[in-house]
């Protein structure tokens, strides 16, 4: 009976691996807990198979691929061909780490290959072994497939760090193996080794899950602030379009009366000063359309406008790239917070000046943003970190910077100037 309780949990352990699977590649249909329940469920009927027809290799096999199948295309949006395929993968990965694990066993612990038949302890040990390790690779294969959707690289290495603990576990779990195999330990040492194995089982879930929840929730945040932007840039938009029909009413108001001044003049030289003499007047209006990209003129003229009213140089150098390649919303998440993060850090200081270049070298096209700094920015290695008190909810516009720039296969890159008080970011794409 108690075997048997194990088993259970051991499917309900599979039930929940074939959720985080899933939901790395797929958009889900229901609540995280419901999808939960769901494949549980299922998984529990692929248990009872199992004891029905008494642990039959091939009916296993089949009823795996089916309830994975099943459960994948009523918790998930997926194709039928994707279903099969990414059920048959866990299948196969199932199906190696059980050999590897007891074939390891043996080879490495010098433990015969089924002695974990006479020790129920030696039993639940070994199955853990074999669902952590099933785990991992299942972990490392999900995240592989996220990271060709999403090129999300810096939850790739978040989630390697995870992997730390899985590994660990695994080595401790193959010392109480080894042990408990060897020796002829009491029995409340054993209990206490199944214990610990167990445990040891659910806090590799739990970790991954509140893991997956956080990226998630940050994901949403980012989203969230970047759609906060676009709805800022569209009303700025608006507001300068208004600005522009007032500049352009003064100034049609303004060359009307310059006419009639120049039409009642007769002295040719008198006309050609009055000309010079109002030219400045005239170039000092300034239109959308410096660099041919709408949006990228767009976002310009918005900080061209903030740094005015703040009183700080805003220098903008076009060369060869307008950074067409880069989608509206994308380049104004990483060119607002970037040009965000300069104005704030500007604000107070004297002769604040912002300087914002974009050139194409060869292969590489670098946009590049150059501020007055006062001292280095607080940072843990390459990485920046927000000042703000209420950092909790703050520091998501370098990760959302971060984002994009990955998104199109670039770097970023930023370093303090000492000698002229000065902090770089630069932004390279390779453009083969």
């Amino acid at each position: 009976m108690t075997e048997q309780i194990f088993f259970f949990f051991v499917y309900v352990f599979g039930a929940v691996i074939a959720y985080i699977y899933f939901s790395e590649n797929y958009e889900i249909k229901y609540k995280p807990v419901i999808s939960i329940l769901i494949s549980i469920g299922l998984y529990a009927v692929g248990f009872f198979v199992n004891l029905i027809f008494n642990n039959n290799f091939i009916i296993n096999d089949i009823a795996f691929i089916l309830i994975n199948l099943l459960y994948c295309k009523i918790s998930f949006n997926i194709s039928i061909k994707s279903g099969i395929f990414h059920s048959s993968i866990l299948l196969a990965i199932m199906f190696i780490t059980e050999l590897i694990v007891e074939s390891g066993a043996s080879l490495l612990l010098h433990i015969p290959i089924d002695a974990y038949k006479n020790s129920l302890t030696a039993l639940v040990i070994l199955g853990i072994i074999c669902k952590i390790l099933y785990f991992i690779v299942c972990k490392i294969i999900s995240t592989a497939f996220s990271y060709r959707k999403n090129n999300a690289t810096n939850d790739i290495k978040r989630n390697l760090v995870l992997f730390i603990y899985p590994i660990i576990t695994t080595a401790l779990l193959s010392t109480f193996l080894y042990i408990s195999a060897t020796y002829n330990l009491s029995r409340n040492i054993n209990l206490i080794c199944v214990i610990l194995s167990v445990v040891s089982l659910l806090f590799c879930c739990i970790i991954f899950i509140i893991n997956k929840n956080f990226q998630k929730q940050e994901n949403e945040i980012i989203s969230l602030q970047s759609e906060n932007q676009r709805n800022k840039m569209n009303q700025g938009f608006y507001e300068i379009l208004e600005k522009k029909n007032d500049e352009q009413r003064i100034l049609v108001h303004d060359i009307k009366h310059h006419l009639a001044t120049i039409n009642s003049m007769e002295d040719i030289t008198e006309i050609k000063n009055y000309i010079a003499e109002i030219q400045p007047e005239l170039v000092e209006h300034k239109y959308i359309g410096k660099t041919k990209n709408k949006m990228f003129d767009l976002i310009l003229d918005r900080y061209d406008h903030i740094c005015a009213a703040k009183s700080i140089n805003f220098i903008v150098d076009i060369r060869s790239s307008n950074l067409d390649f880069i989608e509206d919303k994308d380049l104004v998440s990483m060119l607002s917070n970037i040009l965000d993060n300069a104005v704030e850090a500007v604000e107070g200081l004297d002769n604040p000046t912002i300087r914002l270049s974009t050139k194409k070298e060869k292969n590489f096209v670098v946009a590049a943003v150059i501020n007055t700094c006062l001292k280095k920015p607080k940072a843990d290695g390459e990485k920046l970190i927000t000042t703000k008190s209420d950092s909790l909810y703050h520091g998501y516009g370098i990760k959302s910077i971060e984002k994009t720039v990955n998104k199109y296969n670039g770097i970023c890159h930023w370093h303090f100037d000492e000698s002229n008080d000065e902090f770089h970011f630069n932004v390279l794409f390779n453009k083969k």
